[in-house]
């Protein structure tokens, strides 16, 4: 590999990048299913609908099913986060090599940007030790828009004072990529986490882990 980056802000996704989290977000989902008397939904196909945040993903699982109602989908959301807020932390595991990247670009700032509810993007990341390594922490409903929209990154970039050239988004999804594409900034596709890597096929880098990321960023 030739020269590694300069930068100076690593924004990271949450699920499927700094923690797999996919036990707890099936069992939420599917026990939302079966309070509505649906059968639970194989957790390959629940992973395929996360990403674009809590609300589309019960709307996708009850989609499976059945015409989705605005009362439909509300009454489906009260059982999910119900549950969800009691259980996402049970099987919640940070990915190896997080921690210890994290450490290593301890002088670089560091953000999480996430689609998940800033909520329980806090929640998760305090129960698991990470919090404390990141100058902010953003959720799908922290702003206006959310990925794969730019404006997060643009924000993050304005409220930090780093220059385009000098940020990298890294995550496991297409919205990951498409967004930080679109703000203009460096894009480190996650081969590990919940999609399959032709998805992520516009990346400028990609990691099969995330210890690789010292290998691209200068310390």
């Amino acid at each position: 590999m030739g020269k590694k980056l300069s930068l100076d802000l690593l924004i990271f996704d949450l699920d499927g990048t700094l923690v797999d989290s996919m036990t707890d977000i099936v069992r939420s989902a599917n026990f939302t299913l079966q309070q509505l008397g649906w059968p639970p939904l194989p957790a390959a196909t629940i992973q395929s609908y996360v990403g674009d945040g809590i609300r589309r993903l019960v709307q996708r699982c009850l989609a499976h099913y059945t015409e989705v109602t605005p009362e439909m989908l509300e009454r489906a959301l009260d059982i999910y986060f119900q549950f969800y807020d009691q259980h996402c932390t049970d099987h919640a595991q940070v990915y190896p090599g997080v921690m210890e990247t994290l450490v290593f670009f301890q002088h670089k700032k560091k953000v999480v940007l996430s689609n998940k509810g800033a909520y329980y993007t806090q929640k998760i990341l305090q129960a698991l030790g990470l919090a404390p390594h990141f100058d902010l922490i953003l959720g799908g409903d922290s702003l206006d828009e959310k990925k794969p929209h730019p404006q997060p990154v643009f924000h993050i970039l304005d409220r930090l004072k780093v220059v385009r050239d000098r940020a990298m988004i890294i995550g496991d999804s297409p919205q990951d990529i498409q967004s930080g594409k679109a703000a203009g900034i460096f894009t480190c596709g996650v081969l590990y986490g919940y999609r399959p890597a032709e998805m992520l096929t516009g990346a400028d880098y990609t990691i099969r882990s995330m210890l690789e990321l010292q290998h691209i960023v200068a310390r």
